[in-house]
């Protein structure tokens, strides 16, 4: 699947600028190989820090805990070039309802499932940022992850999917544009990250 270095870096100063309160945007880095380097190892049988897993990992001690929580895959592009030079993508939510292997076939579900099969190896959660070719840069997480934010971030005032998976591993799925998301979570992402770490300890 297609994959950016560039879009990697974007999405890592747009993560740092919502952790740090727009104060910096050099808190996260691009992890060894996008991740390649922890799988090899863990196939390997070496002992490798949960953080070199997924596309990103913390540059600074400040945001080690948003990377305790989520494991972090970043996807762009996904163009195929058919005849009379049209570029084609199957990116349509809606085609998970019309086709009955659309979740085999579907780019974002292969997305997602790679996203989520990554955070359930290190024991987190998966947090999905991608874009397609000419539009905004979206993110999809856990739905669930969704209704425990409203609690600190109040309820979005903005167009937002949901996508009903709970037949499946991971569950249903939210998704929305980055900078709603930013807007929305803004003042409460730390707090809910830190309380749902508080809460893992305690249940230890």
């Amino acid at each position: 699947m297609a994959k950016s270095g560039n879009f990697e870096n974007r999405s890592g100063r747009r993560l740092s600028l919502l952790w740090s309160g727009g104060k910096r945007k050099d808190l996260v880095s691009r992890t060894r190989n996008s991740g390649g380097y922890f799988t090899y190892q863990t196939k390997l049988g070496t002992k490798v820090t949960f953080l070199e897993a997924g596309d990103l990992r913390p540059a600074d001690p400040d945001i080690v805990d948003l990377f305790r929580v989520f494991s972090f895959e970043c996807k762009i592009g996904y163009a195929r070039l058919l005849k009379q030079s049209q570029l084609r993508v199957n990116w349509g939510i809606l085609d998970l309802a019309d086709d009955r292997k659309s979740l085999e076939n579907s780019t974002f579900m292969q997305m997602w499932t790679q996203c989520s099969r990554d955070a359930n190896e290190t024991n987190r959660l998966p947090f999905l940022i991608f874009q397609r070719p000419f539009k905004y840069m979206c993110v999809a997480f856990p739905r669930w992850v969704m209704k425990q934010l409203q609690d600190v971030a109040g309820k979005p005032d903005f167009c937002l999917l949901s996508v009903d998976l709970d037949y499946i591993e991971g569950g249903s799925i939210a998704i929305m544009g980055m900078d709603e998301f930013e807007r929305w979570v803004s003042c409460s992402l730390q707090l809910w990250v830190r309380s749902r770490l508080n809460r893992r300890t305690l249940i230890r």
